[in-house]
């Protein structure tokens, strides 16, 4: 599992290093929790947009 920290109401996507995206939920609480156990290992990007601003974060799966 991995946990995010945004605003309620944000966009969340999970794009892989090759651009494709995994993931794409919109934030219901301030805490958001992706199960990643079913992606592959490696590198992967997370985009937080919240009015107007994007925000991109690299995390690695193990």
């Amino acid at each position: 599992m991995l946990n995010i920290q945004a605003e309620e109401g944000s966009q969340i996507n999970m794009v892989s290093v090759t651009g494709a995206k995994v993931r794409s939920l919109i934030a219901s609480s301030s805490v958001v929790t992706i199960p990643v156990s079913d992606l592959a290992k490696g590198i992967y990007l997370i985009e937080i947009i919240n009015n107007g601003t994007k925000q991109v974060e690299k995390v690695q799966i193990n």
